[in-house]
């Protein structure tokens, strides 16, 4: 499927954008416009298998609290380029991977475009995917961090694996390539007594 020059704006709690699920299903979204204004919302889901392009310009706003712009579960794939993914409200993550058994990696590759959010930029709970961004102007989270890898409440390992090529402050020049690879793997421990 296919969605070229759209806006859509979701403004009560628990809204649900896009989805796409299953190991056939490819949405491809050219010049979109999308706003979840409430909480625990989320403008765009890719699960089992299924690939998300966003792409040309498009914008992904969430404003609510605990709502992260995208979420990846169970092999999902999602190709980003020149676009710009921002979330405002409290603990919202742009990319947000969610529990899941750690041979079901995600994958999200973003080229050009920019990330801002106002929580986490990419928050793993008990769930594993690799992401690469290539030129990407990356604004410092807010209050919280640019990675944070955590174990699930049901103890599934958070894994990411973070590629960042030519990454840039907003209105910072590069001087050079850089380039910074490596896993982040957080492991929880917790003792009974």
């Amino acid at each position: 499927m296919i969605l070229n020059d759209s806006k859509i704006i979701g403004t009560g709690p628990d809204f649900f954008g896009l989805s796409a699920y299953g190991e056939h299903a490819i949405l491809t979204v050219n010049n979109l416009t999308m706003n979840a204004k409430g909480k625990n919302s989320k403008t765009v889901e890719v699960d089992k298998d299924a690939q998300v392009n966003i792409q040309n310009g498009s914008v992904i706003t969430t404003e609510g609290a605990f709502s992260p712009a995208i979420q990846l579960t169970q092999k999902g794939r999602l190709n980003v380029s020149d676009s710009a993914i921002k979330t405002l409200g409290k603990n919202s993550a742009t990319f947000y991977v969610a529990p899941g058994n750690s041979e079901q990696k995600s994958v999200a590759e973003m080229t050009g475009g920019s990330l801002e959010a106002s929580g986490d930029l990419i928050l793993s709970q008990g769930g594993t995917m690799d992401v690469v961004l290539n030129q990407v102007s990356v604004s410092s989270p807010g209050s919280g961090y640019l990675l944070n890898v955590l174990n699930s409440n049901s103890g599934q390992t958070g894994e990411v694996n973070l590629v960042l090529n030519d990454i840039k402050e907003p209105g910072v020049e590069l001087e050079k390539k850089q380039t910074l690879r490596g896993i982040f793997l957080l492991l929880k421990a917790v003792r009974l007594t």
